[in-house]
């Protein structure tokens, strides 16, 4: 009988035991743990009461890299048997480098799965207001979009079992040799960074621009510019950031407030950025920033053994940056900006009518590698006497050629020049030499260049005027490329003698 009594005692704890952990379980999963963002438009969440979506009983498993993940899950009023299966990738973020796993996962008959990232330890600055108390801890972060609503669910849950990141990154395919241009890439920053195209503000940006709005031509010498640079745009710094050439030139709210600027800057060195801010997650106040940066790199005749003029423009950084506002920092968020140059075009010109002339040119197309990229060569030709040094009025109609990394020498006589008819007839010289590039500029040390000799005959002051002119684009979250400003024209001379 105390036998049969014990036995009934051991049952009845065991019962007890699998009845509190049942419990347990079912409490933590009827926890709300996502939320739908109605017409596409995602608003700050502050507290769990306004999340409206559960995702429980999840099961994640993986065979190799093949990945599925199922769960119940239920949002208005409907109950789904979600089931998601796909290739699990490293991230392509360096933010996230170590930290976080991309299941690049198909389509659904009911939803079209924007993003599955698993994360081992949650970055407090990522996560929702209600999901602090996740940060350092395993997390899923699920992103589907309802396709008869259009309505988007985003869900953040913690991960129970701790050993799971470890064993899927050991079959995570590297990411590291991906390059941008590669479609696979594409979807992959669309997982991690499905959110841009619903937090991409169409608002006017603010354009700050430093040369002289009459002429349009700034001398590089002019220190009036450089005082007025200092005095109307603070270079203080606020926060620090990483890898930004004459990040001191650059206003202190650049990476820490919302918005698109525009900047071109006179100092020793001419360089402009583009940037396009906005805040990420919405209500933190933390901004990210797609930041691209370019100098003008440019040279006259020094000497009388020194006859070379080029014109170059080069991407000095094209990054994109996170500003944490609970520690003030910024912190490179990926390594690229989603930013590029384009429509690009580049003259030269002297004023000097009575010396000067070109004889040679020599394009160049060269984006970073050892290609020459085919370009487009504007010949600038007016009479010998004319006082010609504003490029783009002249040479839009002028004669035109395709050029592939080559150069063309002209006549090194005025008279030799006088007498041939290549720029559609008689009794002109060369007086400017343009350019006009057929590809892109996006990624860092790209370049677009073009050079020629100037002719001089006597000593006198002379000016060389400079004239590039691009557009900048952006990438939205379908991996196509939009105008953000049509027309970054700069033009400026740099006076010499000799």
């Amino acid at each position: 009988m105390k036998i049969l009594r014990k036995i009934f005692s051991s049952i009845l704890v065991i019962s007890m035991c699998i009845s509190i952990n049942i419990i347990d379980i079912q409490a933590e999963n009827l926890l709300n743990n996502g939320i739908i963002y109605k017409n596409n438009t995602i608003q700050e969440i502050k507290d769990r009461s306004e999340m409206n979506v559960l995702f429980k009983d999840v099961n994640i498993t993986n065979q190799l890299s093949e990945v599925e993940i199922s769960g119940v899950l239920l949002y208005e009023n409907e109950i789904v048997n979600l089931l998601l299966s796909g290739k699990i990738y490293d991230t392509v973020l360096s933010y996230q480098k170590g930290n976080s796993l991309v299941v690049n996962c198909a389509d659904t008959d009911k939803f079209d799965v924007l993003s599955v990232i698993i994360e081992k330890k949650a970055k407090s600055e990522l996560l929702l207001k209600p999901n602090k108390l996740y940060s350092d801890q395993p997390v899923i972060k699920m992103v589907l979009r309802d396709r008869k609503t259009n309505d988007i669910i985003y869900i953040e849950d913690k991960i129970k079992d701790n050993k799971l990141f470890e064993r899927l990154s050991k079959n995570a395919i590297a990411t590291n040799d991906i390059s941008e241009e590669n479609k696979l890439f594409g979807e992959l920053s669309m997982n991690e960074q499905w959110f841009i195209p619903f937090i991409s503000k169409n608002s006017n940006y603010t354009k700050i621009n430093i040369s002289e709005d009459t002429e349009l031509i700034t001398e590089k010498t002019n220190s009036d510019l450089q005082k007025q640079y200092i005095e109307t745009y603070s270079t203080v710094k606020s926060v620090s950031v990483p890898d930004v050439p004459y990040s001191d030139s650059i206003p202190s709210d650049t990476f820490t407030k919302e918005g698109k600027v525009f900047l071109e800057k006179d100092s020793n060195t001419y360089f402009g950025y583009f940037k396009e801010s906005n805040e990420w997650p919405i209500g933190s106040e933390n901004i990210l920033t797609n930041f691209i940066q370019w100098e003008y790199q440019e040279d006259y005749p020094r000497s009388s053994s020194q006859d070379e003029v080029y014109l170059n423009i080069k991407v000095l950084t094209s990054n994109t940056y996170l500003y944490n506002k609970n520690d003030n920092s910024v912190n490179l968020y990926d390594n690229t900006s989603y930013l590029q140059l384009d429509n690009i075009n580049v003259g030269i010109s002297s004023n000097d009518a009575s010396n000067e002339f070109f004889y040679m040119r020599r394009f160049y197309g060269d984006t970073g590698g050892t290609t020459y990229h085919p370009i487009k060569a504007f010949l600038g030709g007016c009479p010998y006497a004319s006082n010609f040094y504003w490029a783009w009025s002249e040479l839009i109609n002028d004669k035109k050629q395709d050029l592939n990394g080559s150069e063309e020498t002209w006549p090194a006589s005025r008279s030799q020049q006088e007498a041939s008819n290549i720029f559609g007839s008689t009794g002109n010289v060369n007086r400017a030499i343009a350019g006009e590039c057929t590809e892109y500029l996006r990624n860092e040390s790209q370049n677009f260049k073009i050079e020629g000799k100037l002719h001089d005959y006597g000593t006198s002051s002379k000016k060389i005027y400079y004239h590039p002119k691009f557009s900048v684009y952006s990438r939205n979250g379908w991996m196509q490329y939009n105008v953000l400003e049509e027309t970054i024209h700069f033009n400026y001379y740099i006076s010499y003698y000799r």
